[in-house]
């Protein structure tokens, strides 16, 4: 048998990991062949699989000198260099590949994988890109492609750039699945936003579908579909992760996110199940107020009032939520007493929060049980607090008590502004705005929010536009009337707080009563510019211009007050003038 012949046999055994025999028959051809360079690197071949780098390394070398360009020996060189963390002398062997073949794929991976670890991840990126890039890449395994795709998408991503890596991805469209490409694919979309929660769904879907046995898949999925909310499938996924052997903290957070799910699809008879079995995983107090809230939608009032009981057994402490969520359930069975009661201690446990809801509660139970007295008191402070239904409940149900109460209020604060006429005549800026009755400038208005109105939907655009021509600003010397779209416009007394020569920041006591604000004017050219309420957080500014007649949504504001009772005399007297 010839040379040649005999070394296609030592190949065939080498792919075959018979290492012992590919030596022993090595030898023996060594000894008349000690120069042949394909030899030499089989046996060194043979010895690395052995796990002998030493000698491995020594028969590869010798190959290599004998045969320059044998970028197949410097590779294994390289690879076993690169196992033993020995980087300086694996970039050496690596420039020796690159300075034969400048495309080499396995080369510009590998000196991309040793930038990466050492975190130069442009360095890392830009290698990755030219293996990419080399004719090689169309021949190498699709393991060997994913894996150089993924690492350029990690360093895109490490250096926050999105729209490069979008860019990359495009131009690199793989036909398999590796879970760790797609991952890598997922982040980048998730990182981009809303925009392209279809690609990361996509991903998902392909993630689970080439992995059901991972349930993590099946929980992002559930996530992410969770917007569009298709029932059924979300449903299905549920039944598919829950029928899997999985770990119970897997299983945990599957199940919470199956119960959100039943919750905000209103299956309370699936609620119910999972938060039950949640509870029985975990004894932990929002399963049970969970559970009570998911009863309650049933009318099961009897069971949710346990449930919440021993929810508060559990708890260290006083819980304000559990104590609201069992004085609701009092209040559904007729306990009013104790409903009452739990409502007062909520309020007492938090006075300096806002009890809006509590103060609701106790007006609706007060009305309830024919103390109006009570009942009014309540509200009013529940509205004080700004909650959003008690204002219209009490024009609804007690308007005479409510026209008295602002009487009342009005004569009272009134007194207290009563100086302040002089000084507000006094403020150039002020004097301005007396001149006329101030309308939204709708243009300038929108252009606060112009990039998100191609998102927004058509109904909420068309709402936000009547809103902004409805809204008016009427302000005299003595009071001011603020309609910004609310069916309760702010209607106040103000005094001066501090005033420049572009700026004034006024005092404002709303004349229904309830807690001071602040509001501060800007003239600016033709515009009256409002900030209100002024408080830590930026709230956009409103631009009002000048003008003499109401609009049809002004007139319709004016028509429909909440109260039969007038506005100040001085505000009254402009709008007599504005609506006719």
């Amino acid at each position: 048998m010839n040379l040649e012949n005999q070394i296609a046999d030592l190949k065939s055994l080498l792919s075959e990991k018979k290492f012992d025999e590919t030596l022993k028959k090595a030898e023996t051809l060594l000894e008349t062949n000690a120069e042949n360079p394909e030899l030499l690197k089989l046996i060194g071949m043979a010895w690395l699989g052995k796990g002998n780098n030493t000698n491995g390394k020594y028969f590869l070398y010798k190959s290599i000198r004998l045969n320059r360009t044998d970028v197949e020996s410097l590779g294994l060189i390289a690879t076993m260099l690169l196992k033993q963390e020995k980087y300086l002398d694996a970039e050496e062997t690596l420039e020796k590949i690159l300075a034969i073949h400048p495309d080499d794929f396995f080369a510009l991976r590998s000196f991309g994988d040793i930038k990466f670890k050492a975190g130069y991840q442009s360095l890392a990126l830009n290698y990755y890109q030219k293996a990419c890039q080399s004719q090689q890449f169309s021949q190498v395994s699709f393991a060997h492609q994913a894996d150089v795709l993924t690492k350029a998408i990690a360093s895109y991503l490490n250096g926050e750039h999105y729209n490069k890596a979008i860019e990359f991805i495009d131009a690199y469209p793989v036909e398999g699945f590796d879970e760790n490409l797609f991952l890598a694919k997922r982040n980048v979309y998730i990182a981009k936003g809303e925009e392209y929660m279809p690609q990361v769904l996509e991903c998902t879907r392909s993630l689970h579908e080439n992995v059901p046995g991972k349930v993590v898949y099946i929980i992002d999925l559930i996530k992410f579909l969770r917007e569009a909310n298709p029932v059924e499938e979300i449903k299905a996924l549920i039944g598919k992760g829950l029928n899997l052997n999985i770990p119970e903290a897997a299983k945990l957070i599957l199940l919470k996110e199956a119960g959100g799910f039943y919750i905000e699809s209103e299956d309370w008879a699936d609620a119910i199940n999972t938060y039950e079995e949640l509870f029985e995983l975990e004894n932990d107090i929002f399963y049970l107020q969970q559970l009570a809230f998911a009863r309650t939608q049933t009318k099961d009032f009897k069971n949710a009032l346990m449930d919440v009981s021993k929810a508060m057994k559990l708890s260290e402490e006083d819980n304000l939520s559990l104590l609201s969520q069992r004085a609701g359930l009092y209040s559904k069975v007729k306990l009013f007493d104790k409903a009452i009661a739990d409502y007062t201690k909520v309020i007492s446990l938090s006075p300096e929060a806002n009890n809006a809801d509590a103060y609701y509660s106790l007006g609706l139970i007060y009305h309830k049980i024919e103390d109006t007295q009570n009942s009014v008191k309540m509200l009013l402070k529940a509205d004080m607090d700004g909650h959003l239904k008690a204002n219209e409940y009490l024009l609804k149900k007690f308007p005479k008590q409510l026209i008295k109460i602002r009487a009342k209020n009005t004569d009272k604060f009134k007194a207290k502004f009563e100086g302040e006429k002089a000084r507000n005549l006094k403020s150039p800026i002020l004097s301005k705005a007396f001149e006329a009755v101030w309308s939204s400038d709708i243009k300038k208005n929108i252009k606060s929010f112009e990039e998100q109105i191609p998102f927004l939907k058509v109904d909420f655009l068309k709402n936000y536009l009547d809103q902004l021509s409805a809204e008016v600003l009427i302000i005299t010397p003595e009071a001011l009337l603020y309609n910004n779209g609310d069916k309760d416009p702010l209607e106040a007394f103000y005094s001066v707080e501090m005033e420049s020569e572009h700026a004034i920041i006024l005092n404002i006591q709303p004349i229904k009563g309830g807690q001071p604000s602040q509001m501060k004017l800007v003239v600016n050219e033709d515009n009256l510019i409002l900030h209100y309420p002024l408080t830590d957080l930026e709230i956009p500014p409103k631009y009002f211009l000048s003008k003499d007649k109401a609009n049809e949504h002004q007139l319709q504001f004016f028509k429909n007050k909440p109260l039969d009772i007038p506005y100040h005399e001085s505000v009254e007297k402009k709008v007599q003038v504005f609506t006719n």
